[in-house]
C-alpha cells in the first residue's frame, strides 16, 4: 500500500460531521419541538375551540362538534409551530407564511356559511395542507 492510502485508511471519520441539519419533517420536530411549544399550542386550542364554535353558531350535532374540535387541534398545532426552537432565529418568509393564511382563511369560512357538516368539514380540510406544508415545507422553503 502506499503512504496516502495507509493514511486514509487509518484516519478516524465522521460520517455525519458535514450532514446539513434537518430543517422539516418528524424527526426534526420530535427534536425541536418543546415544553413551550406543548404550552403554546394549548392556549391556541382552548381560544380556538369557542372561536370556532361561536362562528359556527354553537351547533349541536355531535359530528360538527367532533370537526371542530379537530381543527381547533390542528390550527393550534400550526400556530404553536411558528414559535421558533431554542437558539434557532425566527426567519420570515411569504413560503413560511402559507400555512398561517390556509389556517386564517378556514377560520374564516367557518363563520362564511350555515353549520352544516358539509361546510365545516371543507373548512376544516383546509388545515391539513397548512400542517403538512409546516411538518415537512420548511425545507422547501427559501430562506
Amino acid at each position: 500500500m502506499s503512504a496516502p492510502e495507509e493514511f486514509f485508511r487509518r484516519v478516524q471519520r465522521a460520517p455525519g460531521a458535514v450532514a446539513p441539519a434537518r430543517t422539516a419533517g418528524v424527526a426534526y420536530w420530535r427534536a425541536a419541538w418543546t415544553g413551550r411549544h406543548t404550552l403554546l399550542a394549548a392556549a391556541l386550542f382552548a381560544g380556538l375551540i369557542p372561536l370556532s364554535m361561536g362562528l359556527t353558531g354553537w351547533p349541536g350535532d355531535p359530528a360538527i362538534l367532533a370537526v371542530l374540535v379537530g381543527f381547533s387541534a390542528v390550527a393550534a398545532l400550526v400556530g404553536a409551530s411558528y414559535l421558533p426552537a431554542r437558539g434557532v432565529r425566527g426567519e420570515a418568509s411569504s413560503c413560511a407564511a402559507m400555512p398561517a393564511v390556509l389556517t386564517v382563511v378556514a377560520i374564516v369560512l367557518l363563520g362564511r356559511s350555515a353549520a352544516d357538516l358539509g361546510s365545516v368539514l371543507s373548512a376544516a380540510l383546509l388545515v391539513v395542507p397548512a400542517v403538512l406544508l409546516r411538518l415537512f415545507g420548511a425545507a422547501s422553503c427559501s430562506s
